[in-house]
């Protein structure tokens, strides 16, 4: 998984993501959900081993993620 982190390009999401689409959001209050920012690898694993046996649909696995960047 590094590697794939290594390879990949760093992006602010606020600027390139969320403000360009500012017309169309909302805000949406969820409680207590938690929250990481996903920065680096272990963060990822970390997230993945905590979500096992209880994967909400459209779950993608570490593995998935990493096979389809390494493919690409």
């Amino acid at each position: 998984m590094a590697a794939v982190y290594d390879r990949m390009e760093t992006a602010d999401f606020s600027k390139r993501v969320l403000s360009e689409a500012a017309e169309e959001l909302s805000v949406l209050g969820l409680g207590d959900v938690g929250w990481d920012d996903l920065g680096d690898p272990g963060r990822v694993s970390a997230l993945m081993s905590q979500a096992t046996g209880r994967k909400p649909a459209g779950f993608v696995s570490a593995a998935d993620v990493v096979s389809a960047a390494v493919a690409g």
